[in-house]
C-alpha cells in the first residue's frame, strides 16, 4: 500500500531490473567487441564443404568466387573485405604452427594457398600438411598458386605430399585464354601460311606460359611445325630463363617447334636498321601474331604502338599485335577484326564468368579424355592411373589434349 513504509514504486522496481539487464548486456557487448574474432573462428570451425583460401590475391578470389569461401590472411592483404562474396568468412591472421588452423577451418572441400608469392604458398602448405598428418580424417584437395615454372615442375622433390596437389597459375590461365581466342593454327590457315609463326616480345611469366601453350597446341597436319621467335634486348638472359623454367621447349626439336631468338630493343624497332633481324625472319616465314608481355603495362603499350607504327608506315610485321594489359576487365583477348595488323588487349586481372566456364570445360574435358583412354582394353586399370590419384604433371597430357580439342 502506498502508505506502507515498505512500499516501493513500480517504476523504481522496473528501473532496478532494466538497469541490471543493461549492465549485463553492456558486459556482453564489450566482451563480444574484444572476442569477436574468436567467436568468428568458433563459427567457422562448424563449416563444411567450403573452400578455404590461405593467402589472398585477386586472381584466386576471382577463380573461386562462386564457391563458399573461408579466407584466412592478414587484413592488409585483402584490399576491401567488404567486396568479398557474400558467403565469405574472413579470418584475419597469418598461418603459423601455433594458430590452431585445423580447428578453425572446419571440414573444407579444398584448401587453396593463393598468395601471389608461390614460394610463400609452398612454405604455408608445408606448415598445414604437418598439422594434417596428425589427423586421420579425409584429406581435402590441396591447391597451390605457383607462377614460377622451375618450382612448379619439380614440386614433388620438396615432399611426396605435393604429388597430388593441384597447381594454378594466373600466367597459365592468361596463356590458355589467349591461345583459345587467337587460335593460331586456324589463323595461319586463313592467312594462307605454311606454318604458324608467333613472335613473343619480352619473356616474363606470361610469355613463358604462352610459349609452352603454343608449342603444345599448335599441332595441325595441314601445317609445318610452329616457329616461335623470342624478341628480347638480352638474348642470353632470355635463353637462361627459358632453360630454367621451360626446358622442354628447347628439347622439342625442329620437327615439332622451332625457337629462334632476336636481339632487339622493341622500343627502337622503327629506327633505321634496328629491326633488320626480325624483318629477315618475317621474310622467311610471315608472322601469324605478335604477343607483347614484358611485365609492365606502360612498356607493353609503348612497344605495341611502335610495332603498329612499323605496320602503318612500312607495311612490315603484318600480324595482329596482342598487348598484355593488367587493367583490362577480363583475361580473354579481344576478337580481331583485321588479321594483318592492329593492337588487341588481353590478360586483365579479372576472371569473368566466361573465363571461369572455359576453365571448367577444359578440366572436365581433360578428365573425360583420360577416362576414355583408361577404358580401352589394352590399358591396365591401376590406382596410379586413376585420375584422382594422378599428379598435376601426369594430368598435363590429357589437359593439353582437351585444350587442342577446344581449339579444333
Amino acid at each position: 500500500h502506498p502508505s506502507s513504509a515498505s512500499w516501493i514504486s513500480p517504476s523504481i522496481e522496473m528501473a532496478r531490473v532494466t538497469g541490471l539487464l543493461t549492465s549485463i548486456s553492456a558486459v556482453f557487448g564489450v566482451a563480444a567487441l574484444f572476442l569477436r574474432e574468436q567467436i568468428k573462428r568458433v563459427f567457422a570451425s562448424f563449416r563444411s564443404g567450403h573452400t578455404v583460401i590461405i593467402g589472398a590475391s585477386d586472381f584466386v578470389l576471382d577463380k573461386y568466387k562462386s564457391e563458399k569461401i573461408t579466407l584466412f590472411d592478414s587484413s592488409d592483404a585483402v584490399p576491401d573485405p567488404g567486396q568479398l562474396p557474400r558467403d565469405t568468412c574472413f579470418l584475419p591472421g597469418t598461418i603459423t604452427k601455433t594458430t590452431g588452423t585445423l580447428a578453425t577451418l572446419g571440414k573444407p572441400r579444398a584448401v587453396v594457398f593463393g598468395a601471389a608469392d608461390g614460394v610463400l604458398n609452398v612454405e604455408r602448405a608445408q606448415t598445414w600438411l604437418a598439422e594434417m598428418k596428425a589427423k586421420s580424417d579425409k584429406q581435402p584437395d590441396l591447391i597451390l598458386r605457383v607462377e614460377d615454372g622451375s618450382v612448379a615442375r619439380d614440386l614433388e622433390l620438396l615432399s611426396d605430399d605435393f604429388r597430388s596437389a593441384q597447381l594454378v597459375s594466373k600466367s597459365e590461365t592468361i596463356a590458355r585464354a589467349l591461345l583459345t581466342s587467337m587460335a593460331p593454327t586456324e589463323l595461319a590457315i586463313r592467312r594462307g601460311q605454311t606454318r604458324p609463326h608467333i613472335a613473343l616480345v619480352g619473356l616474363g611469366s606470361v610469355n613463358l606460359a604462352v610459349a609452352e601453350e603454343a608449342a603444345l597446341r599448335c599441332q595441325n597436319f595441314k601445317l609445318d611445325p610452329l616457329q616461335l621467335t623470342i624478341v628480347d634486348v638480352d638474348i642470353e638472359a632470355a635463353k637462361l630463363k627459358l632453360r630454367r623454367e621451360r626446358p622442354d621447349l628447347l628439347a622439342f626439336g625442329h620437327d615439332s617447334v622451332e625457337v629462334r631468338f632476336v636481339r632487339l630493343d622493341a622500343l627502337e624497332c622503327c629506327a633505321a636498321g634496328q629491326a633488320d633481324d626480325l624483318l629477315s625472319l618475317e621474310a622467311e616465314n610471315p608472322l601469324t601474331s605478335i604477343v607483347v608481355a614484358t611485365g609492365s603495362d606502360a612498356l607493353n603499350t609503348a612497344i605495341a604502338m611502335r610495332l603498329r607504327q612499323l605496320q602503318v608506315e612500312q607495311l612490315r610485321l603484318r600480324a595482329p599485335i596482342y598487348m598484355r594489359s593488367d587493367s583490362l576487365a577480363t583475361v580473354s583477348a579481344e576478337i580481331p577484326t583485321d588479321l594483318t595488323g592492329g593492337i588487341l588487349s588481353f590478360g586483365g586481372s579479372t576472371l569473368n564468368n566466361e573465363d571461369l566456364e572455359l576453365e571448367r570445360l577444359h578440366d572436365e574435358l581433360a578428365e573425360a579424355i583420360h577416362n576414355r583412354w583408361r577404358s580401352m582394353p589394352s590399358v591396365p586399370k591401376t590406382e596410379e592411373n586413376d585420375w584422382k590419384n594422378m599428379s598435376t604433371v601426369e594430368r598435363r597430357a590429357s589437359y593439353r589434349a582437351a585444350l587442342s580439342a577446344v581449339e579444333m
